[in-house]
């Protein structure tokens, strides 16, 4: 028995429907995991944020007393800041603790980069401003130079012209230094 074509083409749109329906319920559990795993991660940065930010005050609260107290009494200093110190860490499991810094020195790190890049950049523009100074100085150092040797040897003939063209050389050297 053979089956029609028009029956043929309808089985195929059926299986190709149920196929898009799988894909489409699979896409939309792709996109729940997603979802929920960027959710957790902003939670664990909430989280290291704010116990960074305790551990910060702690420390900070620890070196404040400890300097009220060595003032004031000159003996044993900051031990409820140090219990606070200690207490925050508790707090946390030290896998937290060491991702919370290693965070800071990434981000630190970063920004040390692109420092140096700068300092970088900026030291050739000095170097380069500092070349084109001295320069600037040769030149005019050499005009004033030909200028006293040309009315050195008396009033040569094109010499002052060729004295004021060496002036006017360095004037412009010295206003674009300015």
């Amino acid at each position: 028995m053979r089956v029609s074509h028009p029956m043929q083409l309808r089985y195929k749109v059926s299986l190709l429907d149920h196929g898009l329906k799988a894909k489409e319920s699979e896409g939309e559990r792709l996109r729940e995991r997603l979802a929920d795993k960027v959710a957790r991660e902003e939670r664990r940065l909430a989280h290291d944020k704010a116990a960074y930010a305790r551990l910060r005050q702690a420390h900070a609260a620890t070196k404040r007393d400890a300097a009220v107290a060595a003032a004031a009494a000159g003996g044993v200093a900051g031990r409820g800041a140090a219990g606070a110190v200690a207490a925050a860490a508790r707090e946390l499991r030290p896998v937290e603790i060491v991702g919370i810094y290693e965070t800071q020195r990434e981000a630190l790190e970063r920004d040390l980069s692109v420092l140096k890049q700068e300092a970088r950049v900026l030291a050739g523009q000095l170097r380069d401003a500092q070349n084109l100074l001295i320069a600037r100085d040769r030149a005019a150092q050499e005009a004033e130079r030909r200028a006293a040797a040309a009315a050195a040897a008396g009033a040569e003939p094109g010499a002052g012209a060729a004295a004021l063209r060496e002036r006017r050389k360095a004037a412009e050297l010295q206003r674009e230094l300015s």
